[in-house]
């Protein structure tokens, strides 16, 4: 079974539009591809206007928005675990995407792999199906040896969709920094389009480690490095 994240069309880290196939990228001092015409001092100046607006630095709020990213790829595998585990098809896809100009995930199924697409699964074949249901409700049992058929599946159900673990046994919060760190998703940070003054700050301390060197990361395309949480 294929478990990966696609490679999309090239597109640019600073504003976040697809390169033509004929447009040669820039990587300039950002050692990151862009078009020769972004707008880096206006996304770099957006960023520090709402870090300001927000009283906190240009990495506190960074942060905030990819735990907020991190949290909604977590609970869009939850539905990817439901759909593998609900699809009756032979075949086909499982794919997560981008939907709109935020950060809102769509988790669908389709029969043919279409890109862009943040993140896809094949579907499970029958007998791995069979095989890692039986297992998941062995351990349900496990835990509860009286509970009944129909009640062990809506607990299956329940366990996919909202647990830690990814049906495939991964943690969900390794998945999603992995889907976050793959292509540079983390860019997309940078056109986050929330209300950022709704966000949680989370202290630095409190911040998945894995966050941190990826907010970093965008950080410094921006010559943001200096911006350091105090």
């Amino acid at each position: 079974m294929q478990i990966a994240t696609p490679k999309p069309a090239r597109t640019s880290l600073v504003c976040g539009q697809v390169l033509s196939a004929n447009e040669r990228p820039n990587l300039g001092k950002m050692q990151a591809v862009q078009h020769h015409t972004c707008p880096r001092e206006k996304v770099r100046e957006a960023l520090l206007k709402s870090a300001e607006a927000c009283d906190c630095t240009a990495e506190q709020l960074l942060l905030a928005r990819l735990v907020v990213m991190q949290c909604r790829i977590v609970d869009a595998l939850g539905e990817v675990s439901v759909e593998q585990f609900r699809n009756p098809r032979p075949e086909g896809f499982i794919v997560m995407r981008q939907s709109g100009g935020g950060f809102d995930l769509v988790v669908e199924f389709r029969p043919v792999l279409r890109l862009p697409a943040l993140y896809y699964e094949t579907l499970i074949s029958p007998g791995a199906l069979q095989e890692r249901r039986a297992h998941l409700l062995a351990c349900i049992r496990e835990k509860a040896p009286s509970i009944g058929k129909d009640l062990a599946e809506q607990q299956l159900i329940e366990q996919l969709e909202e647990g830690e673990d990814h049906w495939d046994g991964r943690k969900k919060m390794d998945v999603a920094v992995g889907i976050l760190s793959d292509q540079n998703t983390a860019f997309k940070a940078l056109s986050f389009v929330e209300k950022d003054n709704e966000l949680v700050l989370p202290a630095f301390e409190e911040t998945p480690r894995a966050l941190q060197p990826l907010a970093q990361h965008v950080l410094g395309s921006l010559d943001l490095c200096e911006a350091k949480l105090t």
